[in-house]
């Protein structure tokens, strides 16, 4: 595999010398990122020295204006080669931050959110390394969120990324015993979370009940993560709105996703390691049984492990 990959690897750095370039060259240098990205995404933990190298040849590539769809190739290709090399990605942290910002401003859709997934890539390998710059990126990701021009399946995409991306920012801060996400940020971000469940929705409409799952999981997810970078003051002043919002639009759509109800299982563990006993009663709620035992029934095996926790504490 490392052979093919040499070979790949020098068939793009050759086309990319080529300065007047056609629709067709672009063409094949994206089909090329496909498969590296593809070959990393198989591989990554055979080919940690050779991810420096794809992404020095990347950054070489980007160094000059590029089609919107060589950032898209690019940066799904980034996302699978930091997995690859880890802690070896913060060497190129100064390089990877610039061009965040900048396509984080591109105002194409598709281009910000594959550069959400390369920042949770990046938060979930190297998140210790980069704590300095986890608030300037939160806010940038946030910030997305008030450019109300695209579309509504466009925002609950990204708020599913952007749940990840908390969550890293959870698993770093309780790893560190420390605040690292402002207060000011964390009740950003549960805003953000809150606001998708005002969004218009008809239910007699098939794809309204898809895109209603899909805010659910989000909300879950999100709400899931804040939790557990949230103090008592937090958690005790929101608890209730925290459950009753998600859940009743939950309990108007009757036909649910196994994603929806992977995010409702985990948001119930994580209420039950974080809210005080006293709150209970938000937790053992009739409702919230029913959701419990309805995943219990698919036959995913990770729901039905993540249902039965919930059900037997």
């Amino acid at each position: 595999i490392k052979q093919l990959l040499g070979s790949i690897l020098d068939s793009l750095t050759e086309y990319f010398k080529i300065f007047n370039q056609t629709d067709e060259l672009r063409l094949r240098e994206c089909c090329i990122l496909s498969i590296i990205a593809t070959i990393f995404k198989k591989f990554h933990s055979q080919l940690r020295n050779e991810g420096k190298h794809v992404i020095e040849i990347l950054f070489v590539m980007l160094k000059n204006p590029a089609p919107q769809i060589i950032h898209e190739e690019a940066l799904l290709t980034f996302v699978h080669v930091v997995s690859a090399i880890e802690n070896d990605s913060k060497n190129y942290l100064d390089i990877l931050t610039s061009y965040i910002s900048f396509s984080l401003n591109s105002q194409s859709p598709s281009i910000i959110l594959n550069t959400v997934v390369l920042i949770e890539s990046l938060f979930k390998n190297i998140g210790e390394y980069i704590q300095d710059r986890i608030n300037d990126t939160v806010i940038l990701v946030a910030n997305c969120f008030s450019e109300k021009k695209y579309t509504r399946e466009f925002y609950t995409s990204l708020a599913r990324e952007f749940a990840n991306i908390l969550k890293s920012v959870a698993e770093i801060q309780n790893k560190e015993e420390h605040e690292i996400l402002t207060s000011e940020l964390r009740n950003i971000s549960y805003q953000i979370f809150s606001d998708l469940l005002s969004y218009p929705i008809d239910l007699s409409k098939e794809d309204d009940i898809e895109y209603a799952n899909k805010i659910c999981e989000c909300v879950f997810s999100g709400y899931a993560s804040i939790i557990q970078i949230s103090d008592s003051d937090f958690i005790n002043k929101n608890a209730i709105r925290t459950v009753d919002r998600p859940v009743r639009l939950m309990k108007q759509i009757l036909n649910y996703d196994e994603a929806t109800l992977f995010a409702f299982c985990d948001f119930i563990n994580t209420m039950i390691d974080y809210f005080p006993k006293r709150l209970n009663m938000l937790i053992c709620r009739d409702a919230h049984y029913t959701f419990l035992l309805y995943a219990q029934s698919f036959k995913n095996e990770s729901l039905n492990i993540i249902a039965k926790n919930a059900w037997n504490r």
